[in-house]
């Protein structure tokens, strides 16, 4: 009880006095921050009570997460706006950010304090990053929260080229938050970027009257008109839609197209062919359909776990080729049982040697698509080693430098992880000193360019070899 009293009192002092006391507030910025306070008074009668505070009816023990997150954090947001070095309309855009999030949250959403406590936290990292001019290295390290964030730096000259980024990897979170940066120039361009990676995704704002539709309707780049004849014959119900490469380029027609997505086999080795090109449009859509494929026989596999009959077990990809094998692996990773990668590795590895392929030719082939994942799944299953045996010794080394190279320009974290789950299932001693070294060169190089995101991922994989000798100990 007397912490309650104290975080009344705290609130009070501060939206009592306001924030301009702590440093100089232009009066465009005062403004903002008027209309936050005012959000917040607005926030403080959600539960039915005026009392600076927030107590939803059956949660009077989680009151003060409700105080942190609704008013202690959003008051120390706006304080370390006020004191940041930066520039005044730099601090009005990160206000007015914080405006906007308060506006958007009502009676049914305000029970959510995890969610916005997250939203807030990413917030209140922008401050730093905005002042350090770094804005693009802090936006990727969390890129679902910074896009759902986009109101704090829709303004700055990196919003358009991060929403590009994000596209590739999360075009249906960026389309969700389309209607908090419409009023900006870039918008087109970022619709189009999604229609082009997603068609999958973005058909579905074809439906009905929406500003997405418009842009869309007006937009003459090739895939995106091919997106729109092919809604236009089958609405959303073809998966088809992701071939859209062959259909550009006067490959197949739509009906061509459809037809081939309704036969499960030359789906996938259409999806195959087409990913394995020099450059795939619909490269989003294509891997979230190659997923789902995979996951089908995955499944089908695993289902059987119990036939000792191999023949019987492994019929639905006995005739696979090597790409195809590969491509369920990896795709189907998330549930793929240990006897079922077992079955399949061994069925790849023979159809390796059928067609006269090292490993090393098999990826380089598939434009080392997923490798990380492959490597991460071999040596997870005890198999690293012997696929590192289907090629030279040259070309292992090149092979487990490539793994561990550039993990901060992928634009996501998944190989990153990929790489701390391998090193962890790795027994074998000079294979791990080969992969710390390659760490500790990386870590270098990023520390010469001053690469924050780069620091930061190979910082975290070098603490992985500290564990790793403690846990020998």
């Amino acid at each position: 009880m007397r912490q309650y009293f104290f975080c009344i009192i705290v609130f009070v002092l501060s939206f009592g006095k306001g924030f301009s006391q702590s440093k100089a507030i232009t009066k465009d910025n005062q403004i903002v921050i008027d209309q936050i306070r005012g959000e917040l008074k607005r926030l403080d009668i959600m539960d039915g009570v005026k009392d600076n505070m927030l107590t939803p009816e059956g949660e009077n023990d989680q009151w003060l997460l409700y105080y942190d997150v609704y008013f202690d954090k959003v008051d120390s947001f706006i304080r370390r706006v006020v004191d940041a070095n930066m520039y005044n309309w730099q601090k009005k855009n990160l206000l007015f950010g914080m405006k906007l999030t308060l506006q958007e949250i009502n009676s049914k959403n305000y029970k959510q304090p995890l969610y916005y406590q997250k939203l807030f936290d990413n917030a209140f990292g922008m401050i730093g990053a905005v002042e350090h001019k770094d804005l693009i290295s802090f936006l990727i390290t969390d890129p679902v929260y910074s896009v759902k964030n986009i109101y704090f730096y829709k303004f700055e000259i990196e919003a358009k080229d991060f929403l590009v980024k994000a596209a590739a990897n999360y075009p249906d979170e960026v389309l969700k938050v389309f209607n908090k940066f419409q009023d900006r120039p870039y918008r087109d361009t970022i619709v189009e970027v999604c229609a082009i990676i997603a068609p999958n995704v973005t058909k579905n704002y074809l439906i009905g009257e929406t500003p997405i539709k418009n842009i869309l309707k007006n937009n003459t780049h090739p895939s995106v008109m091919g997106m729109r004849g092919f809604f236009a014959q089958y609405n959303i119900l073809s998966k088809g839609m992701v071939l859209v490469d062959d259909i550009v380029a006067g490959e197949m027609t739509i009906q061509e197209a459809n037809a081939i997505s309704l036969n499960k086999r030359q789906f996938l080795r259409k999806m195959i062919e087409i990913r394995n090109q020099d450059y795939a449009m619909a490269l989003y859509s294509l891997d979230q359909e190659l997923k789902t494929s995979s996951l089908e026989y995955v499944r089908e596999i695993n289902d059987l776990h119990n036939e000792p009959n191999p023949k019987i077990r492994f019929k639905s990809i006995d005739d696979f080729n090597w790409k195809e094998l590969y491509t369920i692996m990896v795709y189907g990773e998330e549930e793929i049982f240990t006897s079922s990668f077992n079955g399949a590795y061994e069925r790849l590895l023979y159809r390796l040697k059928e067609s006269k392929m090292s490993g090393w030719k098999m990826l380089d082939s598939l434009r080392f698509n997923k490798f990380r994942t492959f490597i991460k799944l071999c040596a997870g299953y005890g198999k690293l080693n012997d696929f590192l045996g289907s090629m030279s010794k040259d070309q292992s080394r090149e092979l487990i430098k490539k793994f561990t190279q550039d993990l901060e320009k992928t634009g996501e974290l998944t190989s990153a992880i990929n790489v701390a789950d391998a090193f962890g299932s790795i027994k074998d001693s000079s294979l791990q000193l080969e992969i710390e070294n390659n760490i500790n060169v990386e870590y270098e190089r990023v520390a010469c360019d001053s690469s924050k995101t780069g620091l930061a991922i190979y910082g975290l994989l070098r603490s992985l070899f500290v564990n790793n000798k403690n846990k020998a100990l």
